[in-house]
């Protein structure tokens, strides 16, 4: 009589080499080392190149910041400025979120993802100093906000109520509703003409 234990060594034995067999895929061996291979793809992560700068903005922001255009131009253009920043940052961020390679980097992708946090970065700069001088410029617009035509010698909006509210939506400031009312009663005046 054979040993029910030997017998029992043998089935099993007999079973794992039937496993490792290339019909069942490869072994766990083989798929740790091919995810650890030098060779194996350890290149910069793909999303990489969808990362968004800023760089081609920087016109924008200084023809934005130029005294020599008028008000409505300026404020059209940072308004414009803004608005793609953010959806820049927005966008870039979801690809961060999908991708932590991007943020943390390491080996070949090291540079990679340098670069896409460097563009991050500038982004968020240009868009923290463009929300800043559009906030400025739109409280400076508030001094006065009707003024007097010199050739008709009416009172008229110093730049248009509704893209002043555009603006102040866009900027989604904490005194909105006071500034808004101050819009609402600026425009009674301008009505009453």
């Amino acid at each position: 009589m054979r040993h029910p234990i030997r017998l029992g060594l043998l089935a099993a034995s007999a079973l794992f080499s039937a496993c490792a067999h290339d019909a069942y895929g490869p072994s766990s061996d083989d798929r740790l080392a091919s995810e650890v291979n030098e060779n194996a793809e350890l290149t910069a992560p793909r999303p990489a190149g969808e990362i968004q700068g800023c760089q081609d903005l920087t016109e924008q922001l200084a023809r934005a910041r130029n005294p020599g255009r008028s008000e409505v131009a300026r404020l059209g253009s940072y308004m414009r400025l803004y608005h793609t920043l953010t959806v820049r940052l927005a966008a870039n961020q979801r690809l961060f979120d999908r991708e932590p390679d991007l943020v943390y980097g390491g080996g070949k992708g090291q540079a990679a993802a340098d670069q896409a946090r460097a563009e991050q970065e500038q982004c968020q700069r240009m868009s923290a100093d463009a929300r800043s001088e559009l906030e400025l410029f739109v409280r400076d617009l508030f001094q006065p906000l009707i003024i007097t035509d010199l050739a008709s010698g009416r009172r008229v909006a110093r730049v248009s109520f509704i893209l002043l509210r555009s603006a102040i939506k866009e900027l989604e400031l904490a005194d909105a509703p006071a500034l808004l009312q101050r819009i609402a009663a600026a425009e009674r005046i301008v009505r009453k003409r």
